[in-house]
């Protein structure tokens, strides 16, 4: 066996190619097995009790009646054990492609969303610039400082360039930020 493969024991009966599950015998199942078994006794000891001189009547009989009964019982049984077969299959099936569903409306939702949003930063990035520039250009400072005071009526208001040039790289980052969302 190579390295790295991996080996899958399967139920008795089943094939390594066959992705079926062997189906569980429920209670539904075990009763008509019982009904059919027992109308099988029942229509053996009714007709030897009333052709019992006569064998061939009671082979002919029964071998017409016990042919009938195994179809009803198989069935009775077959249908039930297709139908919880079918429905574990459709569960799991159903599953995946509710997963499929969710993982692509979330990559939808983010998509949108990322439009939505990038449109509101172009339109703030200009703006955003405007005023670091202003600020920039109207602040006053004295030499190898790292902020800006500003006149106002309250008084001097000092600002960093750090939270100028933060402001502008925000906008920069989160356009960038999805610009890449959008791509994927």
């Amino acid at each position: 066996m190579a390295e790295g493969t991996a080996t899958v024991d399967h139920a008795p009966g089943v094939n390594a190619g066959d992705a079926t599950m062997v189906p569980k015998v429920g209670s539904w199942q075990f009763a008509s097995v019982v009904v059919v078994i027992g109308g099988l006794v029942a229509i053996v000891a009714l007709a030897l009790a009333k052709y019992d001189s006569d064998k061939d009547t009671v082979t002919g009989v029964l071998g017409v009646v016990v042919p009938a009964f195994a179809s009803i019982g198989a069935a009775a049984f077959g249908v039930t054990v297709a139908y919880h077969a079918g429905k574990s299959s459709g569960e799991v099936t159903g599953k995946a492609k509710g997963e499929e569903g969710k993982v692509q409306a979330v990559h939808d939702a983010k998509k949108t969303l990322a439009s939505e949003v990038l449109t509101h930063l172009r339109n703030a990035q200009a703006p955003v610039e405007q005023l670091v520039s202003s600020v920039a250009h109207a602040g006053s400072s004295a030499a190898g400082e790292e902020s800006f005071t500003l006149a106002s009526e309250a008084g001097p208001v000092e600002v960093t360039t750090d939270t100028l040039h933060g402001a502008r790289k925000g906008v920069e980052n989160a356009i960038t930020a999805c610009e890449t969302v959008l791509r994927v």
